[in-house]
């Protein structure tokens, strides 16, 4: 991706973003600390993180959309030890999810997926 998708956690002061296939980046204490670490997640399926949004109504939740499709909740993510989630319902592999907008709860999501050269919408 020609941008790196993160979000910031202005309530915690958390930095979060794509890091590798597999993994995110968080970055705690953003504004005074100099050191992030990786996180692994297997819900990931081997795609890399091309969303990335904190939860407006859950503390220390982001939502992912990864480049294979998948949109994955991380609750913890601002620990090494994290609970995932795979919520993607029906995938769309060939896609990136471009976007994970929030509702007004947080069982309320609106995801918009990108893709180049495939046949589907």
């Amino acid at each position: 991706m020609f941008i790196n998708p993160t979000d910031y956690d202005d309530v915690n002061n958390n930095f979060y973003g794509a890091w590798s296939a597999g993994s995110y980046l968080r970055w705690l204490n953003a504004s005074s600390s100099t050191s992030g670490f990786a996180n692994s997640v297997a819900a990931f399926a081997g795609g890399t993180a091309s969303f990335v949004g904190v939860s407006k109504f859950t503390a220390n939740t982001v939502y992912f959309g990864t480049t294979n499709g998948k949109i994955v909740k991380v609750d913890n993510a601002n620990t090494g030890t994290i609970t995932e989630t795979d919520i993607t319902g029906s995938s769309m592999s060939a896609s990136n999810v471009s976007c994970v907008a929030q509702g007004t709860t947080t069982n309320n999501l609106l995801a918009t997926f990108s893709n180049y050269g495939s046949t589907h919408v």
